[in-house]
């Protein structure tokens, strides 16, 4: 911006002083300025002026602008990586609790006679006639399945009574 304030000053400056001197010692630089004069007032003249004034336009609001969108978009961005690593703290400090108390229950559920759930697991296994311990009979599903159906009748008319349906 030095360089460009620079730069209108020394045309600012220099380019009347060149027309004042060649307008008092030539009459051959008087007679084109004479003629110059038409010709900015028309189309060619307008469309120069035209050039001049978007050129004026373009390092001024037009780069401002500019310049404030690349700004806005650069603010965005960062509020958005912002809002990400907030919400994975945050994630990290709501989730922590329950994997502390899964990591104890999965401990405890683990040792073997440890477990609260034991005797409910033991219970519901001698019931129904599942136990996953013994080696399974049968190679087949289906063998298996019958075996286990078999194991839950209490008595032989169940055991009918199921094979005939």
């Amino acid at each position: 911006t030095d360089k460009c304030v620079c730069v209108c000053v020394c045309v600012c400056a220099c380019v009347p002083g060149v027309c004042a001197v060649g307008g008092a010692l030539s009459s051959s630089f008087r007679c084109s300025v004479l003629l110059m004069f038409p010709s900015i007032l028309g189309s060619r003249g307008r469309a120069y002026l035209m050039l001049f004034i978007l050129s004026v336009l373009y390092r001024g609001p037009v780069s401002n602008v500019q310049r404030n969108m690349e700004t806005a978009a650069l603010s965005l961005s960062c509020n958005l990586d912002l809002q990400v690593h907030h919400s994975k703290l945050l994630w990290r400090d709501a989730v922590s609790p329950f994997l502390r108390i899964t990591k104890e229950l999965m401990v405890t559920e683990t040792r073997p006679g440890t477990s609260q759930l034991t005797s409910i697991r033991d219970e519901v296994v001698l019931q129904y006639g599942y136990d996953k311990f013994r080696p399974q009979q049968g190679n087949s599903t289906q063998e298996q399945f019958t075996t286990k159906t078999m194991m839950q009748c209490d008595s032989e008319s169940d055991l009918l009574h199921l094979m005939l349906k």
